[in-house]
């Protein structure tokens, strides 16, 4: 007996249209209705004597240190800042709070002082690498350092 072959033509089907090639998948959307994401929070951290300069500073001609945190791609409006000073041998000497306001530019600037003369630093001549840390709205987002000598 002869076998009869059926050949189905899959032409125009949607089955073979799908296999002939694609074109990318759309990307998936998040909540913000489609909008590319923000880019996230920046900053800079700088640590200055009250002239601007950049130091090594020796503790005994050093009334203050000058912090000035610049931060960049922030929402409009105030952010609650807190500057971790930790001494040269690791353990945290102060927190100090601030307020950085981002302007329509999405850009601000919050200025604090650290007080070297009659304070502990001065009293213990704590000399050595000291490390600060910027956390801004509850995270951290910039880091200097500063040397004081003897």
């Amino acid at each position: 007996m002869r076998q009869k072959t059926l050949i189905v033509l899959l032409l125009g089907s949607p089955l073979l249209a799908a296999c002939r090639g694609s074109s990318p998948a759309p990307p998936l959307l998040d909540n913000s209705g489609g909008r590319p994401p923000e880019p996230p929070p920046t900053a800079t951290l700088t640590v200055t004597d009250p002239t601007g300069a950049v130091g090594p500073f020796a503790i005994v001609d050093l009334e203050r240190l000058v912090l000035n945190l610049d931060g960049g791609n922030l929402s409009v409006g105030a952010h609650p800042v807190r500057i971790d000073v930790t001494s040269p041998g690791g353990t945290l000497y102060a927190q100090i709070p601030a307020t950085l306001v981002a302007n329509d530019q999405h850009q601000g600037r919050a200025t604090s002082a650290l007080q070297v003369r009659g304070s502990v630093i001065e009293g213990f001549s704590e000399a050595g690498t000291w490390q600060l840390v910027a956390n801004v709205d509850g995270a951290p987002l910039a880091s200097a350092s500063v040397d004081l000598t003897e």
